[in-house]
């Protein structure tokens, strides 16, 4: 088994960040949405199920 080397785990730690920067904004760009009011409940609900 190979072992993880101080590179790659911090490879590693900046994409997990990345994903997190990503996901808050994925959630505040749908909380907008549902504030404006100018989507359907549907599409709302569409958009969770397929990316969240």
């Amino acid at each position: 088994m190979s072992r993880i080397t101080d590179p790659e785990k911090k490879i590693a730690q900046q994409m997990v960040a990345a994903h997190k920067a990503l996901n808050k904004s994925f959630f505040s760009m749908v909380g907008c949405m549902i504030e404006q009011g100018d989507q359907s409940v549907g599409h709302v609900a569409e958009m969770l199920n397929k990316f969240a």
